[in-house]
């Protein structure tokens, strides 16, 4: 069974306040978001393109960790609520 998960990065802006996103493949952000994913126990929206194997987010993951930055062609969505 395929696994899908989701990449979620806080990063501090430069109005000192530090904010949550998640991580998609380009895609267009105003596209309503269709899936789900399971974190402990709650059903989050996702948009389908931010959903990753682990193969596809490990990438991503040690991008963000060597330069502090997504790469290019991803997008980032707010959570406005954390």
């Amino acid at each position: 069974m395929l696994q899908e998960i989701s990449v979620k990065l806080r990063r501090r802006e430069d109005d000192g306040e530090y904010r949550f996103y998640i991580v998609g493949r380009d895609h267009d952000l105003t596209e309503p978001l269709t899936e789900t994913i399971d974190v402990q126990a709650a059903h989050e929206p996702r948009h389908p393109a931010e959903l990753f194997t682990a193969d596809q987010a490990a990438p991503v993951f040690m991008h963000y960790v060597e330069h502090q930055t997504v790469p290019d062609g991803s997008t980032l969505r707010l959570i406005d609520d954390m």
